[in-house]
């Protein structure tokens, strides 16, 4: 609703461009992940003509992101070659932006988009998604050679391209060279230091690792009951990753427990939905 209204106004703008966009990306992620998708395109179209108007490139780099979120959610709407064609275009609108002056924030930016790139390869096309791996290499390099990145997110995004690869190499049937790169993602202190206990998910599900996700889905299952977080679409889906681990792992008895929860629930996630 705020983020709304602060794009609705021109003061945000005027004030900070920079918060203006990222209020922009919020919202667009936002609409993905609640599964609409047509009104995140409509977002990122109209992020995309304010966006292409600026001339620093610390604003014009929000123009080669909304791209990169462009082609994520046609892959999400089963248009893949055009998801990567825009993807690919937001790689190439980075690369000519950054040229041989990087600065940590646009390089950071253009490592991100790219990795989330991949990991949405992996889920729709595998091989453009081991075709792009150098990609994320080098967009880490950049990003990390940068003279102003803060500290400690050297490690952050060497943990990132670590897993990514982990993901990709398993979902490629390389368990061998899938299972090297993510030993290297748990040598990193953000895993090591637990804070990243979620990020794996999906390296387990690929590897098959049904208890390692089980212990993922628990763990998120009591953090939501602890916080009385209610019983929406998100929540509702997580429960049924967490009924395919239990039967996975043999544990029916949980599975069915699981399942009468979903059931019991369905009205009141409907009635959230038209709520919201």
């Amino acid at each position: 609703y705020y983020g709304n209204k602060a794009l609705a106004e021109k003061r945000l703008y005027e004030h900070n461009p920079k918060l203006y966009y990222q209020t922009w990306q919020y919202l667009i992620s936002t609409s993905f992940d609640n599964g609409e998708y047509k009104k995140g395109l409509d977002l990122i179209t109209a992020a995309l003509d304010k966006s292409a108007q600026e001339e620093e490139p610390e604003l014009k780099a929000y123009e080669a992101r909304f791209m990169a979120q462009m082609g994520m959610g046609q892959m999400r709407l089963s248009r893949v070659r055009e998801g990567i064609k825009s993807c690919d275009d937001a790689y190439r609108k980075f690369e000519a932006l950054i040229g041989d002056n990087p600065k940590w924030e646009l390089c950071y930016m253009w490592y991100r988009s790219t990795g989330e790139a991949v990991q949405h390869f992996a889920i729709c096309d595998i091989k453009t998604a081991l075709e792009w791996l150098p990609r994320m290499e080098q967009t880490y390099k950049k990003a990390v050679a940068a003279p102003d990145m803060p500290d400690g997110m050297a490690d952050y995004c060497l943990s990132k391209l670590e897993l990514t690869k982990a993901e990709v190499y398993m979902k490629a049937d390389d368990p061998k060279e899938a299972e090297r790169h993510f030993n290297a993602y748990q040598q990193t202190e953000i895993a090591k230091s637990g804070e990243d206990w979620i990020s794996p998910q999906l390296y387990y599900e690929n590897a098959r690792r049904w208890d390692k996700l089980l212990a993922i889905y628990n763990r998120w299952d009591s953090i939501c009951i602890a916080n009385g977080y209610p019983m929406n679409t998100d929540y509702q889906q997580m429960l049924g990753m967490k009924y395919h681990a239990e039967l996975e792992n043999g544990r029916r008895d949980l599975a069915l427990k699981t399942a009468t929860r979903i059931i019991d629930n369905l009205g009141a996630v409907d009635s959230l939905n038209k709520s919201d």
